[in-house]
């Protein structure tokens, strides 16, 4: 048509990273629902965008994961201003052993499948979301000793490969931090080191395939203020909800995602 700007279609290359008009309307509000589940739980923005992308949009979830990895790096970033000190250095490196490589497994898995079988990256999502939300319900009670080498070793390789994937370890890895018996400060600055460390990595490794197109970049540009804007207004309500209520809610919202996408095929 004359509107060469504006193009709808439907991804015929999975890996395309490019975005039609109307799908940004859709995909600014997945933004500002992932960011508003993050200020108020703690993790779960990735999840959420990728998700709600995989659920209702015409975009590819290479997109989705592209645009999430960008906007999870600088949200760490400022995040972690000044807490740089109170980061455990030991949990952070020994995980890292397995994380970062199979990160780079996740991204190339990533690519592969969708190239040869889209549906079952929507099926891997849906079963990482439902776990997300199983996570999510269990009160992280304390172990009386911090975790060892195995147990960080593990939760690295899960964690990276939904982060190399989805742009979203952070379930994973949550459930592990939380459980450490350390400060909140301390585990909260640890996870947002291991999602600078990872969304780094990520962003990177895409760049280098040719993966950041425009329209990625474009697409995070616009969503940075919104997810500043959503994480402001919702840390001022967060002491209003209670925590209990907006976990239950968050569980029962992504188990759902993730029952509709594994049951997508049948449909």
């Amino acid at each position: 048509g004359r509107g060469g700007m504006v193009r709808c279609r439907q991804p015929t290359d999975p890996m395309d990273t490019t975005l039609a008009y109307p799908d940004l309307a859709v995909f600014i509000a997945l933004v500002a629902l992932g960011a508003a589940t993050q200020t108020i739980t703690g993790f779960a923005m990735g999840l959420v965008i990728v998700a709600g992308v995989a659920l209702v949009s015409n975009e590819t979830v290479a997109f989705a994961a592209a645009v999430v990895g960008i906007l999870s790096m600088v949200n760490s970033l400022v995040a972690l201003r000044g807490a740089g000190r109170k980061i455990d250095r030991r949990l952070l490196g020994v995980t890292c052993i397995t994380l970062l490589p199979m990160l780079i497994v996740g991204v190339w898995l990533l690519e592969y499948l969708s190239g040869v079988a889209y549906w079952a990256v929507k099926q891997l999502l849906g079963l990482l979301i439902i776990v997300a939300g199983g996570l999510l319900l269990l009160r992280p009670a304390p172990w009386s000793a911090p975790s060892g080498a195995p147990a960080l070793l593990t939760s690295g390789i899960f964690g990276g490969l939904a982060a190399g994937l989805y742009s979203s370890g952070g379930s994973v890895l949550a459930f592990v931090m939380y459980r450490q018996p350390a400060a909140v400060e301390v585990i909260r600055s640890t996870l947002l080191s291991f999602f600078l460390v990872t969304t780094a990595l990520r962003t990177a490794i895409i760049a280098i395939d040719g993966q950041l197109t425009t329209s990625v970049l474009l697409t995070s540009a616009l969503s940075l203020p919104v997810v500043v804007l959503v994480t402001w207004l919702a840390t001022r309500v967060r002491d209003r909800v209670p925590d209990l209520v907006v976990r239950r809610v968050t569980a029962i919202v992504l188990a759902l995602a993730g029952a509709f996408l594994l049951a997508e095929p049948l449909l």
